[in-house]
């Protein structure tokens, strides 16, 4: 869709996506965080199962292991939930047009 400025009438319009960029940013630390500290908890137990059979560096490495594989996909899948909250409000709340010709952002309320 051509989209056009309401200050100066150009068509030389840019989409900020700043709504997907903040939120998908603040998901992905949250989920590594949470995926983590989830993972800390249950790897405590693994490993400690682990440390009776195979010694106490393979506990170790099996938990950290654990926290990481949690960490990543923590991360990954909160991201990807935080980029769609975003883009919502990209759509709907925030200015997320910018005119390259005058600066000027605003939201387009017709699409």
């Amino acid at each position: 869709m051509n989209h056009q400025c309401p200050e100066c009438g150009s068509n030389k319009i840019i989409e900020r996506h700043m709504g997907r960029n903040v939120a998908a940013a603040t998901g992905g630390v949250a989920g590594t965080i949470s995926g983590v500290a989830g993972a800390a908890a249950s790897g405590a137990r693994i490993g400690m199962g682990l440390g009776i059979s195979a010694g106490p560096v393979a506990a170790t490495l099996a938990g950290m292991a654990g926290a990481l594989i949690a960490g990543l996909l923590g991360g990954v899948s909160c991201s990807i939930a935080g980029a769609e909250i975003g883009d919502r409000l990209d759509e709907h709340v925030l200015d997320n047009r910018e005119c390259v010709t005058c600066g000027h952002t605003f939201r387009n309320d017709d699409d």
